[in-house]
């Protein structure tokens, strides 16, 4: 039971890290996500990307 205990003690520890570390890293990446030119090159990849998704799929063949 002791054993237990301890385990769940440390497992309750190390999630609380987990959490901590998470939260911390949330709000930095709040500070970038604000900035501008930050969103516009999110948009630029974001857009490249879905534009060679549609390529790569106007160019498959169907399966026949």
């Amino acid at each position: 039971m002791l054993k237990s205990l301890w385990l769940a003690s440390v497992h309750f520890i190390i999630a609380n890290i987990w959490q901590v570390s998470v939260v911390l890293m949330v709000g930095s990446a709040g500070k970038w996500l604000a900035n501008a030119r930050f969103a516009q090159t999110l948009n630029a990849a974001t857009g490249t990307v879905l534009i060679v998704f549609g390529i790569r799929l106007a160019l498959t063949q169907r399966p026949v």
